[in-house]
């Protein structure tokens, strides 16, 4: 045996050696990696600590050594293609997701179009949004999409944000005045230059001279559009000239340094003071396309579709929500004080604190993952919570459109949150990197609790699943339970919601719902058989009362035609006719009423033709005897 395994034990070992090899190898790495790490920040640390220093001679010496144009523009543009390349190559996934968002947004702006089109018979040609959708749907999913890149290479936000910019500028060309326009498009040729020069890596003094060009420009041009307060009457959102009084403010500022030799941080202020107003007037234009594309939604949807995932548009409202402002206030600051390497001190430490590993038992975590987990856990409740508010809402829709709307998905929003909420508790396990074990072990301790104390809990919880898929009952059903009827308003976890008659909410837990004996109207099409008796005198002739009962319940529109209504003889007696009326109601809301007015159309029926209700009679007779 030990012949035999020889063999085996050599290449076990020479395995092992190779593997120790690898893991030097690796060690050594990690080893440079950290040395290299290390060296950066201290090259940043020096780079902060030398932010207002004079790095280069003023204007108006003369410079002790200048590195070729040709040679600083050659390695310039490769640096600029090698971040790309790493870039691209390591985000092509999220790069994946921002162009499906983008195709997706268009062809949601086309829908819209061609809703308006069918609804007036007219083209959309003096929107904003819908006259060019190619482009505002593509800038609406840049601008938004681009907070998806974390730590992006300055000339990769450059171009998403010159590329939404010149779709706004496309976009509005019509829109606003000529004199803004000759602002905007200034300005805008101003950041493309800013830009291009930041690219530059060594300093010469012909790119001083450009600084202070551009600078000078875009402060005249600030100016001219704080002043000149005649056209300021044609400005829709007067705060747009904050962002520009900081652009003056930043201009001059940067004109100043440069001409003292402080050329680094005279750089980042021209960058940046050109960069704020771009982005504040394409942040400002995405807030009004969108809050165009919610109006003409709420215009052409008024009625929940699958298409667009039974979304609730009267309840959307026609501007964008406040935590859509609250994200691009936020993407305006992180855009700017990108600029500035201050920012990305002031973010380090924040970074630090949340990537650093902690040690609990054999499990490692990091606060990182622990807001993960809760961020994962609460955008799936909220996602489910957003489901149930939007598609299962029906208070704008009448009788007819719900008759319409044969596809109820009332019952299927349980199963739909259930699944979301199962979802994102695995994907939060997995995000944290608990392995599944420790949740077999979650659930069995659950199943622990079950067995102690949550049995009425779970038989609510398996009671609404059962209602979901059975389908008894319905969101927007019409029920009666032990004789009090009232329209089912939602079918949640534990309980579900009925909305009275009287106008309460009744809370009834499922368990309860599902072993109770429930009249379920919505199933039969919310029609109902009324009956009213009517007792007549014995002698009247009856076929002239059916006749003249049959031809007003025809007149009425309320009372349906078919099943036909019928009246039948019930009950004769020696002093009435019992008449048994038999009809039907397209809704069983309504049936109250047309009872009523059908009780009152044969009161003037009788009263008219001479026929007398049989009143209960009772002869007396009195016989005197003599004493």
């Amino acid at each position: 045996m030990a012949k035999e395994i020889s063999p085996v034990n050599e290449k076990l070992s020479q395995n092992i050696n190779g593997i120790q090899i690898v893991q030097n190898l690796v060690n050594l790495e990690l080893l440079k990696l950290e040395t290299d790490m290390d060296e950066i920040r201290y090259y940043q640390q020096q780079i902060s600590d030398k932010s207002f220093a004079k790095e280069f001679a003023s204007l108006w010496e003369k410079s002790k050594y200048d590195r070729p144009l040709e040679e600083i523009f050659h390695f310039s543009i490769l640096k600029a293609k090698l971040l790309m390349a790493y870039y691209i190559k390591a985000n092509w996934g999220k790069l994946m997701v921002l162009f499906i968002s983008i195709g997706m947004v268009i062809l949601y702006l086309f829908s819209l179009k061609n809703g308006i089109r069918e609804q007036s018979g007219a083209d959309a040609g003096n929107s904003m949004l819908l006259s060019a959708p190619i482009c505002s749907g593509t800038a609406i999913a840049l601008a938004i999409g681009q907070f998806l890149f974390t730590d992006p290479p300055f000339v990769f936000s450059t171009i998403i944000l010159f590329t939404t910019a010149l779709l706004i500028t496309i976009i509005f060309r019509h829109h606003i005045s000529k004199y803004w326009m000759v602002i905007w498009l200034s300005i805008l040729t101003l950041y493309l230059l800013a830009a291009m020069d930041n690219f530059i890596l060594q300093v010469s003094r012909p790119e001083r001279w450009g600084m202070i060009i551009i600078a000078v420009f875009g402060t005249l041009i600030g100016v001219l559009a704080l002043f000149f307060k005649k056209q300021h009457r044609t400005l829709q959102e007067q705060w747009i000239l904050f962002p520009i009084c900081l652009m003056v403010i930043m201009e001059v500022m940067s004109i100043a340094l440069n001409i003292f030799g402080r050329l680094n941080i005279a750089k980042v202020l021209m960058v940046s003071g050109l960069l704020n107003v771009v982005v504040a007037i394409v942040f400002l234009w995405v807030i009004r396309l969108v809050n165009e594309g919610l109006t003409y939604a709420s215009m052409i949807y008024k009625k929940q579709e699958r298409r667009f995932f039974y979304i609730n548009y009267n309840r959307v409202g026609k501007r964008a929500p406040v935590f859509f402002y609250t994200i691009l206030i936020a993407g305006w600051f992180i855009l700017f004080g990108r600029n500035f390497y201050e920012f990305k001190l002031l973010a380090e430490p924040f970074n630090e604190l949340f990537y650093s590993e902690h040690q609990l038992g054999s499990y490692t975590f990091s606060l990182y993952n622990i807001l993960i987990f809760f961020l994962i856990m609460f955008s799936a409740t909220m996602l489910s919570k957003v489901v149930s508010f939007f598609a299962s809402d029906p208070q704008w829709r009448n009788h007819d459109e719900r008759k319409e709307n044969k596809f109820h998905i009332g019952s299927w929003i349980l199963l739909v949150r259930i699944s979301i909420i199962v979802l994102g508790l695995f994907l939060a396990f997995a995000a944290v990197g608990i392995p599944v074990q420790q949740i077999t072990l979650i659930i069995g301790a659950l199943g622990v609790g079950v067995g102690f104390g949550l049995q009425t809990l779970v038989n609510n919880l398996v009671s609404g699943l059962i209602i979901a898929f059975e389908k008894p009952v319905n969101v927007d059903d019409l029920i009666e339970i032990s004789g009090q009827s009232g329209k089912v308003k939602s079918i949640g976890f534990r309980s579900s919601v009925i909305a009275t008659a009287d106008g309460a909410d009744l809370i009834m837990p499922n368990g309860d719902l599902l072993n109770s004996h429930v009249i379920n109207w919505t199933l039969g099409g919310m029609r109902k058989r009324v009956h009213i008796r009517v007792e007549v005198q014995y002698g009247t002739d009856l076929e002239k009362v059916r006749t003249l009962l049959l031809d007003s319940m025809e007149l009425d529109d309320q009372i349906l035609k078919n099943p036909a209504p019928d009246i039948q003889f019930g009950e004769v007696s020696a002093q009435f006719v019992a008449l048994e009326i038999y009809f039907w109601v397209k809704t069983i809301k309504d049936s109250g009423q047309v009872k009523s007015n059908l009780i009152a159309t044969i009161n003037k029926i009788f009263q008219a033709n001479g026929i007398h209700l049989a009143v209960p009679a009772q002869d007396i007779y009195l016989k005197n005897q003599s004493s």
